[in-house]
């Protein structure tokens, strides 16, 4: 089992993208290159708010023949969002408890 610590957010992926900038410019292109893919197959994740989770809708719509009401989906956009923002903000605090410094302001480290 993998510990959701291990998540990284922007910090990381700049942290990455510096190491890999070090390494040369065919490395930094083939970590731009990953980067980019790996966000296209989570924007397909069936989740209210990415495209997976509009598709999703439509699929639904398309089975059942009848319309989700605008109120279902504006609900569902939000409680979306809301989650998705939440999600963020933890990996973003992952990330900036790695900084010793940080961590001991925090009691962490």
């Amino acid at each position: 089992r993998m510990s959701s610590k291990l998540l990284g957010g922007p910090v990381m992926i700049a942290q990455m993208a510096g190491e890999s900038a070090r390494m040369g410019f065919s490395t930094l292109l083939g970590f731009t290159a990953f980067f980019s893919i790996n966000l296209g197959i989570l924007n397909l994740i069936p989740f209210p708010v990415l495209d997976g989770g509009h598709i999703f809708i439509l699929l639904i719509e398309g089975i059942v023949r009848k319309k989700v009401s605008v109120k279902v989906k504006l609900a569902l956009q939000q409680m979306g969002t809301v989650i998705l923002l939440l999600f963020m903000l933890y990996i973003t605090f992952n990330d900036v408890m790695r900084f010793e410094t940080i961590a001991r302001l925090f009691g962490g480290g």
